[in-house]
């Protein structure tokens, strides 16, 4: 939990670039697709100023990433691997984890809530937390499974995509469509090209991902 070393550098810049890198090819994407940037000057202002930038991350670090975390990967995901491969595994704990959060859709205020639950919206938002939940599983078995990083790749999700919404308006319906293809077709890359069985580099066996350390 508290280990840097599980993770280096390189999947540190993993874990750092990535959302920002998504976020970037989709406001391209949908631009070329027509649509209008969303307005960004709430997130400007977020990111100069420094109190409001500390208060946007300590909420985006706390309320969510370092509460669940603990669970989602500290406990149940290695659990998940002992008896499923890692996709098959991601794709189970992702959908326990988007049911975790449907109670916010009916809790007034709440971005999931604008969201409307059982809407198209919905079940992008729920393909959203599913291939998150691949990503996730990605990083943590590169990594050693180190729970810090699933911490980190939790908390620059929330962080990047939040960021966007600081004038407090949602992405309009086709924005969000286009980030979630791309998220879900980067969930799809790593898992072609690092392969469903344990998503690491070096073609890991289940033991070896699995075992305690």
């Amino acid at each position: 939990m508290v280990s840097f070393k599980l993770i280096g550098l390189r999947w540190f810049a993993v874990i750092i670039g990535l959302f920002p890198f998504l976020l970037t090819l989709g406001l391209l994407a949908d631009n070329l697709l027509g649509n209008a940037l969303p307005p960004l000057g709430g997130a400007a202002q977020t990111l100069t100023r420094p109190a409001a930038l500390m208060l946007f991350i300590g909420a985006n670090f706390i309320g969510g990433p370092l509460g669940e975390e603990l669970g989602w990967r500290g406990f149940a995901l290695d659990r998940l691997q002992n008896k499923w491969n890692a996709l098959v595994a991601s794709l189970i704990l992702g959908l326990i984890w988007a049911a975790w959060h449907f109670p916010l859709f009916f809790i007034k205020g709440t971005p999931q809530e604008g969201l409307g639950f059982g809407t198209f919206l919905f079940w992008l938002w729920s393909l959203q937390v599913v291939s998150l939940s691949v990503l996730t599983t990605w990083v943590y078995n590169n990594t050693r499974r180190s729970i810090l990083s699933a911490v980190f790749m939790h908390f620059m999700f929330n962080s990047t995509y939040g960021i966007t919404q600081q004038e407090g308006l949602p992405l309009t319906p086709s924005t969000f469509a286009v980030h979630t293809v791309i998220m879900a077709v980067a969930a799809v890359m790593v898992v072609g090209l690092w392969g469903f069985e344990t998503m690491t580099f070096r073609g890991d066996s289940r033991e070896d991902v699995t075992d305690a350390r």
